[in-house]
């Protein structure tokens, strides 16, 4: 069976939206802090003036970075989603998978997407499914053995 590209980014919002904020604030730290640093650097080097003068200064001489900054925060946070995608896809689709096989629906092997992470749990999860499949079988046939026998 072929697997598609992902037609949905967004699989356990809780997961993945606690993961882009985290990735976004860092970002955002992170512009903040070079923008302190620059500040810093520039009180210490440079001519004496007020502190206000010293933030305009930083700003007007290094606001291209910052808004280029700003600028690949989206580009960040798509690519986050698209990771954290790759990590909540499978486990969302093996929560599927094991309710199904709690009500006894599973007929297919679980697959995950090519380049999905945890596929060693989508292979133990198919072997202990065929062993609860395989155990459900003997309890049929032990069980029919006991209807068919007089005791």
């Amino acid at each position: 069976m072929p697997f598609l590209k992902r037609r949905q980014l967004i699989v356990d919002s809780k997961v993945q939206g606690a993961i882009l904020f985290r990735t976004v604030a860092y970002w955002a730290f992170c512009l903040a802090m070079v923008f302190v640093v620059l500040l810093w650097w520039e009180i210490l080097t440079g001519p004496r003036r007020s502190f206000f003068e010293y933030m305009t200064y930083v700003w007007h001489e290094f606001d291209r970075v910052f808004i280029a900054g700003l600028i690949v925060i989206p580009f960040v946070a798509i690519d986050c989603l698209r990771m954290t995608n790759r990590l909540a896809g499978p486990v969302f689709r093996l929560r599927l998978a094991m309710r199904e096989l709690a009500l006894g629906k599973t007929d297919e092997p679980l697959r995950f997407r090519e380049g999905d992470f945890w596929q060693q749990c989508a292979a133990d999860f198919n072997a202990l499914r065929d062993r609860v499949r395989c155990d459900s079988r003997e309890d049929n046939a032990s069980k029919a053995e006991e209807v068919e026998s007089p005791a």
